[in-house]
């Protein structure tokens, strides 16, 4: 297997110098083709992609919205003044609801002034609109008030308890409720809303609509301004490494060309931007630019070495190709794992990152060797500033120290990983409807000024159903639901409770002469059946959104405060044992909506999180393990991997960062980039091992016997792993046992740099020198090469 990739390897190195023309233009094209193709990506933040699949809450939450609608397609239009029972502002009203119906996106608009409202007339019980003829007095307008007040339905729904707020419900039909179809309705609505503004009105848009589209509006705004600001920051670096043009632009290309061909790759495949991947190009420059990296410092090196530019290349390919792949190939699992979560969202985050890993690996190989084909010779005279700065001495100092005090090092491993034990046992799951937006934006103002004046704005479902077939006019199944409804009205989070209970009580009020204390409900099934009827008439039926076609199945609707998902979770245990204490078991009651869902959304994710990071772990040890061919080292590489997964735990619980969806994908991306640094590490080591064996006077292992070439078949520079890839210095201590890696005890730059006198001139005695040991002061040396003319 070994002989077959040397051969692939070198056969690639032979084909990109022979035509490296050929390979730009291949890449440049299919750039530009991915580039055109990306264009046409969504952005979306839908709640159900990020429930998880075959969840017996997501059937439910299913099963809810095909009997009584989508519970998160309505915006809730508020208009705030002094008094909203006016005239004019009741005309306003009325004529904004006719207004906002001729949109194509609009199912149904339901107001203050249209919603349907039982009245007592000399014939019976007439259920109609609740303003049908706006009154013009004043006596008119106080009792229109009272009415208003003595129904159920109507206060902190369609008017607040202080008469200075009222709503206009906005439902969009199902086909229509896509980002593409609310951002253009939204601005229309806007205008119409504006339309109406005078001094003291004030109109407030919410709605879960409007979240979705603001956190759609969010993402799209963060890529504008952090892939900007990471490659400004990518410039940063490559030019303090390289100062070359060269050196700067092909390592930003490669990465900027993977992010667009992942893009793409989400456009063919149809995953939109969302919660997740919308830092997905982010993730790709910055875990994509190490391979760059690691590969033009590895041209470098075997350039002083030979002296020949396409030797240079040649040998760099053989060397870096095969542990690129392999470091790559880490990485990706990282990101893979992710990929067996049961949430769709979390799901396509690690599958795209995953292919866009291996996308800039492959762009990498296959366009910097071809360009530094056409380009002149690389100039090296700075690189005798990078190896003395400040920034390379603390890296040295801190190797040494790992290096001469590993129990050292090791012992404060161990506290920092206790320590951090500790805190993440103190990590909240929570999770809110608008953490990820900034307080001082509209939506999540709208959010907090509905919560106290409207009932709230998070929907909390209840699905009744009787197991044995009764319908809602049996009086027994009919107090149950009202004794339900009333738990919820004693939690202060909840705010407006409706269910067909209320309907019942309040025709009973009227059919009994008006009285607050006949607000009750009826005694018998028969009473509560002509009830029903009654109400039915109106157009459309008020009951529909409520009760099911068979009377067997109710719905009890309520909104919440954005409450989070720690008190959804007490709520929901208490109403479940209320419910086991207190009504029928023949009641079925299923507890839904968009806010419970957030509870099996962050349960699962904690779930789903440690068995894809448990799934990492063991496809690393195992790819590891199969590499090297050493358990004890294997074992080993896993602590470097572990410990920053800790050290995140540990202080999101002390500082308290909630885990969540947008907290949760930060462990993926660590495990990923650990990984990649600690096998780029394990690489190098491998490659010195039989240099180390020589000098402690033991015999070489096989592949020392080979010869410089083979050993450095796989490797990079190490220089370029302390620099770029943070590596975990402590993490490399334990490979200095003696079990492991005989070491004299002294530092290896040191005890095997050669001396000034032992080089030549010419290129040929650059080229004697190949297997001198350049271990983790290779660029330093480098320098004393380039000094005497090598």
């Amino acid at each position: 297997m070994r002989s077959l990739g040397r051969r692939v390897v070198h056969a690639l190195a032979r084909t990109l110098l022979s035509h490296p023309r050929l390979f730009i233009a291949a890449v440049v094209l299919l750039t530009f083709a991915a580039a055109v193709c990306s264009t046409g990506v969504r952005f979306d933040f839908n709640m159900e992609d990020m429930l998880p699949d075959r969840h017996p809450a997501r059937a439910v939450y299913n099963s809810f919205i095909e009997q009584y609608g989508e519970d998160d397609a309505y915006y809730i239009v508020a208009l705030s003044e002094t008094d909203v029972f006016n005239a004019q502002t009741l005309r306003d009203i009325q004529d904004l609801t006719k207004r906002i119906e001729t949109f194509n996106i609009v199912e149904e608009v339901t107001s203050l002034t249209n919603v349907m409202f039982p009245r007592v007339t000399g014939d019976g019980i007439e259920v109609r609109p609740f303003v049908e003829d706006v009154p013009t007095s004043q006596d008119a307008l106080e009792k229109l008030r009272a009415e208003a007040f003595d129904n159920p339905v109507l206060p902190e729904n369609f008017v607040s308890l202080d008469s200075t707020c009222a709503s206009i419900f906005v439902k969009l039909r199902a086909e229509y409720n896509e980002h593409e179809f609310r951002a253009d309705f939204e601005p229309k609505l806007r205008a119409v809303l504006a339309e109406y503004a005078r001094d003291g009105r004030r109109f407030v848009v919410g709605g879960t609509p409007v979240l979705r589209s603001s956190y759609i509006h969010y993402a799209m705004l963060n890529l504008m301004i952090f892939i900007p600001l990471s490659i400004a920051m990518l410039i940063l670096i490559l030019v303090y490494l390289f100062r070359r043009p060269a050196g700067v632009l092909l390592p930003l290309a490669t990465v900027v060309s993977a992010v667009i061909l992942t893009v793409a790759l989400m456009r063919l495949t149809n995953v939109p931007f969302n919660l997740l991947t919308n830092v997905l190009p982010t993730v790709i420059l910055v875990v994509g630019i190490s391979d760059s990296i690691h590969l033009i410092i590895k041209y470098r090196e075997e350039f002083l070495l030979s002296g020949d530019k396409t030797v240079a290349i040649r040998e760099t390919i053989k060397k870096i190709a095969v542990a690129c792949l392999f470091t790559s190939l880490t990485t990706a699992v990282g990101f893979g794992s992710l990929a067996t979560s049961t949430n769709l969202t979390v799901r396509q985050f690690g599958m795209v990152a995953t292919a866009g890993v291996m996308i800039a690996y492959l762009i990498t190989i296959l366009l910097i060797p071809s360009v530094l084909a056409l380009l002149g010779p690389p100039r090296m005279t700075h690189a005798r500033d990078l190896e003395t700065d400040r920034l390379a001495r603390l890296l040295r100092r801190t190797t040494e120290l790992a290096i001469r005090r590993p129990r050292a090092v090791a012992i404060v491993c161990a506290v920092l990983s206790v320590a951090a034990v500790f805190g993440m046992t103190r990590i909240q799951r929570q999770y809110y409807f608008m953490q990820d937006l900034d307080d001082s934006t509209d939506v999540y103002q709208a959010y907090h000024f509905l919560d106290r004046t409207l009932g709230s704005a998070v929907p909390l479902e209840i699905d009744i159903q009787s197991r044995s077939g009764r319908t809602i006019t049996d009086p027994a199944y009919l107090r149950d639901v009202n004794r339900f409804a009333e738990k919820l009205r004693t939690y202060p989070e909840v705010g407006k409770v409706l269910s067909p209970a209320d309907f019942l009580m309040e025709m009973n009020r009227l059919l009994e002469g008006g009285g607050k204390d006949q607000f009750r409900l009826p005694d018998s099934a028969a009473a509560n059946a002509q009830y029903l009827l009654l109400y039915s008439l109106g157009d459309p039926d008020p009951t529909a959104d409520y009760i099911s076609f068979d009377q067997t199945r109710v719905r009890v609707s309520s909104r919440t405060a954005d409450m989070g998902q720690a008190d959804f979770q007490r709520i929901i245990g208490e109403l479940e044992e209320f419910t086991a204490r207190e009504l029928d078991p023949d009641l079925d009651v299923r507890i839904t909506g968009a806010g419970p869902m957030i509870v099996v959304l962050v349960d699962r994710l904690t779930v789903d999180m440690i068995t894809s990071l448990s799934l990492a772990f063991a496809i690393v040890f195992g790819l590891v393990l199969i590499e090297f061919g050493s358990l004890k080292l294997a074992l080993i590489s896993m602590v470097p991997n572990l410990l920053p997964l800790l050290a995140i735990a540990g202080f999101m619980g002390v500082t308290g960062i909630s885990l969540n969806p947008s907290t949760a994908v930060t462990f993926a991306v660590a495990f990923g980039i650990a990984v990649d640094d600690t096998i780029h590490f394990l690489v190098r080591y491998r490659r010195e091992l039989p240099v180390d064996h020589n000098h402690a006077g033991g015999d070489p292992p096989d592949d020392a016997r080979h010869g410089p070439r083979d050993r450095d078949d796989v490797g990079g520079s190490d220089h370029g792993i302390l620099r770029f890839d943070d590596v975990e210095l402590y993490g490399q201590s334990p490979l200095r046992h003696p079990r492991l890696a005989p070491h004299d005890g002294r530092p290896p730059c040191r005890s095997h740099r050669p001396s000034l006198d032992s080089h030549a001139h010419s290129a040929a005695a650059a080229r004697s020198k190949r297997g001198l040991r350049r271990g983790t002061c290779g660029v330093a040396e480098t320098a004393v090469w380039e000094e005497h003319g090598a």
